[in-house]
């Protein structure tokens, strides 16, 4: 019990900064040279001759060679009064001194455990990085199918084309197609051309976040703080905006019911009220946030690949 609450002691004061110990150790060696020169009581002798006792720098002499048990032997107490000054003042300065050396000791070692976890941080994040670049091709080959699927949304492509111009969409300088353009069969061999644009683009969708949910649970994104808190954001709100069931449930439908909606779309059954498709003109807004969502996310991480290798 003794043993401990020592222990806890010894802790506390080594986290003391050590300066506040050689203050204290030359507060006392002062102090100690005033009372010697100032008081008749302490008196010194030397064995030497020529030296002035009655001197403050001879008092200040012997108190620095006490405190600090050097003892040369050259100036000693003459009485018992400074006999009991100069012992109190030796082992003063022992503890004081032990109690320095051992802050000393604690910064040192704590400057030396911040200076192993700085490099334990850097190799880590250095592995982190490497671990990341080399699942980047994959990542930009998600992007890649996203950008494809979702160009054909905002461009009218009706014929296979092995060029696809991604740049007004990565500018999220587009508009949708009309409506009826979305159902169209989907012309980009890269997918199944047996679904729908509209079909086709949310299975690059759903294939892009889940690699990203799974990337982001495995650390892939770890080393890089921001990015992490932006693809968290941007899975939640993905999930948030994701108002697939009209859109998708209408390009599932017989040709027949979907000609019905078409003519509601274009104007040519007035006696039909709008109404009746509203939702599915809203989640037709709301796909179109969902994309630029996604853009900026693709845009931060292409950024971030990007500037990866430029540091290699």
């Amino acid at each position: 019990m003794y043993s401990e609450m020592m222990g806890q002691a010894l802790r506390k004061l080594s986290k003391i900064n050590p300066i506040y110990f050689a203050l204290i150790y030359l507060a006392a060696i002062f102090v100690s040279s005033i009372l010697i020169y100032c008081i008749p009581i302490f008196k010194l002798v030397s064995s030497l001759e020529g030296i002035n006792l009655e001197s403050f720098y001879t008092a200040f002499y012997f108190s620095l060679i006490t405190i600090t048990t050097l003892g040369y032997g050259d100036i000693v107490p003459s009485n018992d009064a400074t006999r009991i000054l100069a012992s109190g003042l030796a082992l003063f300065g022992i503890v004081l001194t032990g109690l320095f050396l051992n802050s000393l000791a604690f910064i040192i070692s704590t400057l030396t455990q911040l200076d192993d976890r700085r490099k334990i941080e850097e190799e880590r994040k250095d592995l982190e990085i490497e671990k990341f670049s080399k699942i980047s091709i994959l990542i930009e080959q998600n992007f890649n199918d996203f950008k494809y699927a979702a160009t054909s949304l905002i461009t009218p492509i009706e014929k296979y084309n092995p060029i696809i111009d991604t740049t007004p969409l990565m500018k999220m300088d587009f508009k949708l197609n009309d409506l009826k353009d979305l159902f169209k069969n989907n012309p980009l061999r890269r997918f199944s051309i047996s679904k729908s644009k509209i079909e086709v683009y949310y299975d690059t969708f759903d294939f892009l976040n889940n690699n990203l949910d799974q990337l982001l649970k495995l650390g892939y994104f770890n080393f890089n703080i921001e990015v992490v808190e932006r693809i968290v954001e941007y899975l939640s709100n993905a999930k948030l905006i994701d108002t697939r069931q009209n859109i998708i449930q209408y390009a599932r439908q017989s040709p027949q019911n979907r000609e019905w909606i078409e003519n509601m779309l274009a104007g040519a059954s007035e006696n039909v009220a709008i109404t009746e498709i509203a939702n599915l003109i809203d989640d037709y807004i709301v796909l179109r946030e969902q994309i630029k969502l996604t853009v900026i996310l693709i845009i931060n991480i292409e950024n971030l690949i990007e500037s990866l290798r430029n540091k290699k």
